[in-house]
């Protein structure tokens, strides 16, 4: 199998389990969510955007086991809101939770590709199901405008990215070829994407889904056409690319359409 290929078919697969699930709570009960609008999002994205900075300066002083401890809370918390998304069992979901993170401790590199899975699919289900869209949506939109200003301005999410990926935690989804270089003699092919690249476009897809399950499934085809968007512009500029804006974009034309379609263009 190509790897391209392969990585698309993991965040395709994190992204159809998070819809998947958030559905699977719909299915039972209405989800309670959040009154939260815009002004908490642009809040929340300046959090986010101060947090990586801070973040990515702690790894470049050699800090870096936060990030080991970081990413075992998290799978710990989001496997136990994706096993319970199915199986609504909250002991049993803890029980599998706990077992998730000793794999995790336990296999180290091999279990990633299945925590990031994890990681992907539970922060998809709780923020689809605990904010309103037009959060998500302001959310969405300001984290593509910073994923812009970090990686060719700033420059910071270079840095946390590269030292994501040399501790080896499951906060990308990465997947190497060995033969062929890319950029330079002596590096292999491959690609590598944030979480975040696949969560806020499948959360978008997901919380329309909740409203009209057929919608959030026209956003995920707009999201899988803008990732093989980001895989054309990595192949004509090979380097560092935020890969949330072209991601977000045929999404949020498609969506424009919906809302407008359905007299709600004002949501905008």
């Amino acid at each position: 199998m190509d790897y391209i290929e392969e990585h698309f078919i993991r965040y395709a697969a994190a992204t159809i389990l998070g819809f998947l699930a958030a559905m699977s709570i719909a299915s039972v009960s209405t989800p309670t969510q959040s009154n939260y609008g815009g002004n908490e999002a642009i809040v929340y994205t300046i959090f986010i955007g101060i947090s990586s900075v801070l973040l990515a300066l702690l790894i470049k002083k050699g800090f870096t086991l936060i990030l080991k401890i970081i990413e075992l809370l998290s799978l710990a918390g989001l496997s136990w809101i994706l096993f319970y998304s199915f199986t609504f069992l909250p002991v049993e979901s803890g029980v599998a939770a706990v077992v998730v993170v000793f794999l995790r401790i336990i296999l180290k590199d091999v279990f990633i590709p299945a925590s990031s899975l994890i990681l992907s699919a539970g922060s998809i289900v709780f923020m689809a199901v605990a904010f309103p869209f037009p959060f998500i949506l302001v959310l969405a939109v300001g984290l593509a405008l910073y994923d812009y200003i970090a990686v060719f301005i700033t420059k910071h999410m270079v840095v946390l990215a590269e030292g994501i990926e040399k501790e080896k935690t499951a906060a990308v989804i990465e997947v190497k070829e060995n033969e062929g270089v890319i950029g330079g003699k002596g590096k292999p092919r491959g690609i590598l994407m944030g979480l975040g690249d696949v969560v806020m476009p499948a959360t978008l897809s997901t919380s329309v889904g909740l409203a009209d399950w057929k919608m959030g499934v026209f956003l995920i085809l707009a999201q899988f056409v803008g990732y093989w968007f980001v895989i054309y512009l990595l192949k004509r500029k090979k380097g560092f690319l935020p890969a949330l804006p072209p991601i977000l974009l045929p999404q949020l034309i498609v969506l424009v359409a919906w809302l407008c379609n359905i007299g709600a263009c004002h949501f905008i």
